[in-house]
Order: C-alpha cells, then sequence, then structure tokens
C-alpha cells in the first residue's frame, strides 16, 4: 500500500518531547465567484529529534515534511467530529517558494465537481 505525502507551509509551533510535534499553517489566497477569498489550514506533523535536529527550524519558518499520512476523524465524548490527522515526517527541509502556473494550480474545493 501507497502511503507518501509532502506538505508545505509556515511553522505555527513547536512542542519538543520525545517525538517532536510541528503545528504546520498552510494559507491560501483564492478567487471564488469573481471574490478574492482566504483561507488557512493546519495540519500537525510529528517526527523524530534526530530528523528535527538536521536543521534549525523556527516558528514562522516555511519548511517541506515528507512522510506518510495518519489519523483521521473521529467522534468526541459530545458527539462532535474531529480531526486527529497528521504526517509523520522522514525529513524536513526549508521551502524555496516557486511560482506556481496556472496549469499546475488545483481548483479549490469548492470550484470543483466531486461533493463530500
Amino acid at each position: 500500500m501507497l502511503n507518501k505525502v509532502t506538505i508545505t507551509g509556515n511553522i505555527s509551533s513547536i512542542l519538543k518531547k520525545e517525538i517532536i510535534s510541528i503545528l504546520i499553517a498552510r494559507h491560501e489566497q483564492y478567487e471564488h465567484n469573481g471574490e478574492m477569498k482566504e483561507k488557512t489550514d493546519f495540519i500537525w506533523v510529528k517526527t523524530t529529534q534526530k530528523v528535527f535536529a538536521k536543521h534549525s527550524f523556527q516558528v514562522g519558518n516555511l519548511i517541506e515534511a515528507r512522510g506518510k499520512l495518519s489519523g483521521g476523524q473521529y467522534r468526541d465524548k459530545e458527539n462532535n467530529w474531529q480531526n486527529n490527522l497528521c504526517v509523520f515526517a522522514f525529513s524536513l527541509s526549508p521551502y524555496k517558494e516557486e511560482e506556481e502556473s496556472e496549469e499546475e494550480a488545483l481548483p479549490h474545493p469548492e470550484d470543483d465537481e466531486i461533493k463530500f
């Protein structure tokens, strides 16, 4: 079974324990029905101290995390849906933002034909 992901974004927080937990923020601006909108998504990235120590990352740094996706959604005690999605990173590196061409740009979920 194949499970590979690459997440890029800015470090929002870092929790240093046995396993390093990094909260990644990904900010997006897009046009919907002629109006500019903004959205920020957050995802937890977990890694080992050895992988994290290869760079001097700080809050605000733009990074790329490569690893596998884990978790999903669950219902809490109050029967509300909660997100437990995270990436277990095998590698972390500084990320240099490149200009995205219109051909490579993915449509925003509100604009696609797939309904979830």
